[in-house]
């Protein structure tokens, strides 16, 4: 029993995390663009999760 208590708080955990990093990174893309640039952007998945 305590180790799908465990699994479901490990498994609220990861959704959470998932849910702030995707969050982040679509601010991050939104405020690259705002510069006008017109170059292409490289966003390693790490790398952005690295920065926060």
């Amino acid at each position: 029993m305590q180790n799908k208590l465990a699994q479901t708080g490990y498994m609220d955990m990861s959704m959470k995390l998932v849910s702030v990093n995707n969050q982040f990174a679509f601010k991050l893309f939104s405020e690259i663009q705002k510069s006008g640039s017109n170059e292409n952007i490289l966003m390693p998945p790490t790398t952005i999760a690295i920065a926060q």
